[in-house]
């Protein structure tokens, strides 16, 4: 009889305890947030992103993702203060002044981003509120003095003019105009902005924010992903996934850009593929390409093949209005800052055969008379997407390894080259087997030397320098193709 009764009153504890961890968690919320473990890799992007101290924090994820609750619980730290133990990210001294941009009032601010802050927001803390016509809280007062305020992007440009404070919280994509005149306020504090959004449709967040993120210490990008949400069950993400449409699975799944899901590199990831200038070495193998035209800049890339045949672009030119004489002198002129010897150099087959004017001499010939001995590439779509594919691959849910890395780098540099190599897409028209065919000219030519190069897919041997010098000079006067093998000892 005791043991029931001694039952009956554990349980009735553990009710009680039960209720008043919920009571706590009302009244404190942000005291129990803990950024949650990815399931696959094991490690946190919430709090990587939360620890980032970076002036500029975009954060781009899927549905369900755990991107607004990153975005109220970095709200609350901020603005009570109170940071956790484990905070390494930029902190404010309250009071201060926060602006959150929402989609709109009755549904996205009233139903989404309010509730979210209160969850978390200890209710100690808040000295009033203040709601506009519709009973949506705009205006949040804290006992610190700290102001929280919230704004539509149904509002006009006017109302988002004039403001300062220390940070802002922007979740889902906003207009351009109204996201820089909120921003400018942040100079007086030297300020912080964070970005949580699905990317649906926010082009220019992609080509003004993430695609600068890798040349700037001020910006930093994280992805969240519903597939790594551990309190997401597999079967509820099968079912979601069920309901979208194609072009719906890369942002609302992944977290990746939708005007962006006709990529045709989509692993091209820059974190890993752009890399810090290094030294290029002498013994490594030196490469020249090119994508000549007549009304656009030549696009042109050098690259090195080190000993383990991994594939470094190391510089780039891309000037416009020059002739083949100029264009000549100016690749002499690059190459002569680098120890390092060319041992090939390729070019669009397509230009390279074209006769020059009305010399009744190809591209290819009149390079060759100013010292610059230019062989055809391989002109094939298909297998030169398959080779850059090849090179860029390797497991992104497994750390970077001996075992686990890319074949092909970029120095950070390359701006103009890595800007395609993000932008370079496929038409929107299909072929009858449902596969893309065609690629739009826009952003292609870099990339069309990427490919030239890497679907010869080379090799590192060690140069004999005296054989090169001597081949080159030889083929600049006679014109005659001479054999490859003569480069290498």
């Amino acid at each position: 009889m005791s043991g029931l009764i001694l039952d009956d009153l554990e349980i009735r504890m553990a009710v009680l305890a039960a209720k008043e961890l919920e009571r706590r968690k009302r009244e404190e919320g942000i005291k129990y947030y803990e950024p949650y473990v990815n399931r696959t890799t094991g490690e946190s992007i919430q709090k990587k992103a939360q620890n980032s101290k970076a002036r500029i924090i975009l954060v781009e994820g899927s549905n369900r993702s755990g991107k607004t609750v990153l975005g109220a619980t970095t709200t609350v730290f901020h603005a009570t203060g109170e940071y956790p133990d484990w905070w390494e990210g930029r902190r404010f001294e309250p009071p201060i002044r926060i602006r959150i941009l929402g989609t709109d009032f009755k549904e996205h601010l009233g139903q989404v981003i309010v509730p979210e802050i209160m969850r978390w927001m200890p209710k100690r803390c808040i000295e009033r509120t203040k709601k506009n016509q519709t009973g949506v809280i705009v205006s949040i007062i804290l006992k610190n003095g700290t102001q929280i305020s919230l704004m539509s992007s149904e509002q006009d440009l006017k109302s988002f003019e004039g403001w300062s404070g220390h940070f802002i919280w922007m979740d889902e994509p906003q207009p351009r105009d109204k996201y820089i005149a909120s921003a400018r306020g942040l100079m007086d504090f030297d300020g912080v902005t964070m970005m949580t959004l699905t990317p649906l449709d926010c082009a220019w967040i992609y080509d003004e924010i993430k695609s600068k993120a890798m040349e700037s210490d001020d910006i930093e990008c994280f992805t969240l992903s519903i597939m790594e949400n551990p309190y997401i069950k597999e079967e509820a993400i099968e079912v979601f996934k069920n309901r979208l449409k194609e072009n719906e699975i890369e942002a609302r799944l992944y977290g990746r850009y939708e005007h962006l899901t006709g990529l045709v590199y989509k692993s091209f990831y820059p974190p890993v593929h752009v890399i810090e200038p290094i030294e290029i070495r002498k013994e490594w193998n030196g490469y020249c390409i090119m994508d000549p035209h007549d009304r656009l800049p030549n696009a042109i890339l050098w690259a090195a093949v080190d000993e383990t045949d991994d594939v470094i672009f190391y510089d780039y030119s891309w000037i416009d209005r020059l002739t083949i004489k100029e264009t000549a002198e100016e690749i002499k002129r690059k190459e002569s800052e680098y120890d390092i010897k060319i041992i090939k150099r390729y070019i669009d087959p397509n230009f390279g055969r074209k006769i020059y004017g009305n010399t009744g001499k190809t591209v290819k010939d009149e390079y060759r008379r100013h010292g610059l001995i230019f062989h055809d590439s391989i002109d094939d779509l298909a297998a030169g997407h398959a080779a850059v594919r090849e090179y860029l691959h390797f497991d992104r849910s497994k750390p970077i390894s001996f075992e686990n890395h890319p074949k092909v780098y970029f120095f950070k540099t390359l701006k103009e080259p890595i800007y395609q190599m993000m932008h370079y897409m496929y038409k929107d028209d299909r072929n009858k087997t449902g596969t893309r065919e065609q690629v739009q000219e826009q952003n292609k030519h870099f990339p069309d030397c990427v490919r030239y190069l890497l679907v010869q897919r080379p090799k590192y041997r060690k140069p004999d320098y005296d054989i090169i010098k001597n081949y080159e000079e030889r083929l600049a006067i006679t014109g005659k193709e001479a054999i490859t093998s003569g480069y290498y000892k």
